[in-house]
């Protein structure tokens, strides 16, 4: 597959006569093109690695035996990241003037320092380019030695992220979000960025790590135009534009098996529809209700997904869910069936919705109580 950019890339580097660049596979401005729908080695469903598909060939590793998910909906590939891990790779090149990026989300709605990549390492202003988000939900730009802020990186939400380095001088950098402008800091020293230290889901320096997912990330060692940069922006939203659906984690054992929540038969949270689930093995006549909220990373002060065995609801018994609002359903069986309307409303679109469903099975345990695995919405086209 060919990286849409590159016969215009080509085009311009041709009329400027340029021979300064020597990256691999025809396109010396592309320096790396991260993808999940290619590349990517996996023992299971965990990472091994991710090999650039920009025709250089770099390869980023996982460290350890806590790697990334490869997690899939049977349509799109992505990577999920835990807050424990990261890829790291020596990239053989310096960066200068670059335009970085990505599509990515991070799952919990606020959280403080915990980087989606980072490129170089620090002490000198003008030294790094990395991206993160910190104290909440503000964009975090560090040179290498100046904190930046910017406008707020939104959570539960797929998000393309640009960084441009040395447009309006050698020391600029600029990160548009969705399209808009979101920061504008000034290094002291010209961006000169040694690529033999890269991490992707951290810090250089560790450990300040990423929780939330990956599906692109691209680099070019040159400024993009205001055009290509449109262009490549696009082309990423265009990856998430669709409606789509997974499931992770297991349901509590109850008296007739694990609640085990999913879409009915071909139903897709897409705008303007009716959304269908179907939560399996309901002991007849048990009142259920499904659980929703908007973040499926931290209740509070409690990382997710929590332990409820102190409840007295089993060892394998968790709540993966921060339940803002439950609603009833619909039982008939041994099963019980939600409808969520969704509004036609562009704005949505990859807007995130989590769900767990709550079981009163009197059977079951002391208290009475089992949940379902998660359910997890993207909405969309």
């Amino acid at each position: 597959m060919t990286h849409p950019l590159l016969p215009l890339t080509l085009l311009i580097t041709s009329l400027a006569a340029t021979a300064t660049c020597s990256a691999q596979g025809g396109n010396p401005n592309l320096r790396l093109w991260l993808r999940t729908d290619a590349g990517v080695a996996t023992s299971g469903n965990l990472v091994d690695s991710w090999t650039d598909q920009s025709g250089a060939g770099d390869q980023f590793t996982a460290g350890g035996t806590d790697r990334p998910q490869l997690v899939s909906d049977g349509q799109r590939a992505f990577l999920r990241f835990e807050g424990t891990q990261e890829l790291h790779a020596r990239l053989p090149y310096t960066l200068q003037s670059a335009t970085i990026l990505a599509l990515f989300r991070y799952r919990g709605l606020t959280s403080d320092n915990d980087y989606l990549y980072s490129f170089g390492n620090n002490g000198v202003s003008g030294s790094q380019m990395p991206l993160s988000r910190r104290g909440g939900t503000r964009s975090y730009h560090f040179d290498g030695r100046t904190v930046n802020f910017g406008a707020p990186i939104p959570g539960g939400r797929w998000t393309v992220s640009t960084q441009v380095f040395g447009d309006g001088g050698p020391d600029h950098h600029d990160l548009y979000l969705d399209g808009a402008v979101a920061m504008q800091s000034t290094a002291s020293n010209a961006y000169s960025v040694d690529c033999t230290t890269a991490r992707i889901g951290d810090w250089s320096g560790c450990c300040f790590r990423f929780r939330g997912d990956l599906m692109e990330l691209v680099i070019y060692d040159r400024v993009l135009t205001p055009a290509e940069r449109a262009a490549e922006e696009a082309r990423l939203r265009a990856l998430v534009a669709g409606a789509f659906v997974t499931t992770q984690g297991i349901g509590c054992l109850g008296s007739i098996g694990r609640p085990t929540l999913g879409p009915a038969t071909g139903s897709r949270p897409a705008l303007g529809s009716t959304f269908l689930s179907e939560t399996t093995n309901v002991p007849p006549g048990s009142l259920a209700l499904q659980g929703v909220g908007f973040d499926d990373v931290q209740r509070g002060s409690v990382a997710l997904p929590a332990s409820l065995a102190g409840l007295g609801l089993g060892a394998d018994c968790f709540l993966q869910v921060d339940i803002l609002d439950t609603l009833p359903l619909l039982p008939h069986g041994t099963q019980a069936d939600w409808s969520l309307a969704i509004p036609n409303d562009p704005a949505l679109a990859g807007a995130a919705l989590h769900a767990q469903t709550i079981v009163f099975d009197a059977a079951a345990n002391a208290p009475g109580l089992t949940l379902s695995n998660e359910m997890s919405l993207s909405l969309g086209l």
